[in-house]
């Protein structure tokens, strides 16, 4: 298995700002506490709520299944990884 990579896809470089942004909310909600809001995390990436379910679903499911840790930066790593 990979070590890291990306799960956005993107082809365009607008795709990657809304997925480093939608990671960057998820990130602050969890850190802060805050139940995350799927209408908020629409509004503060830029997807439409359909397009942000379906991310963070993607985001839990590698986390969960795959046993990943997500950094600031939008990638997933081994947690044995050092995380800078």
């Amino acid at each position: 298995m990979k070590s890291e990579y990306d799960l956005y896809g993107a082809r365009r470089k607008e795709d990657e700002e809304k997925w480093l942004k939608l990671v960057n909310y998820y990130l602050d909600s969890l850190e802060s506490g805050r139940k995350i809001k799927l209408k908020d995390a629409a509004e503060a990436s830029g997807y439409t709520p359909n397009s942000a379910s379906n991310q963070l679903k993607k985001i839990r499911r590698e986390i969960n299944k795959n046993k990943l840790v997500l950094t600031r930066d939008g990638k997933f790593i081994e947690p044995s990884e050092k995380i800078t």
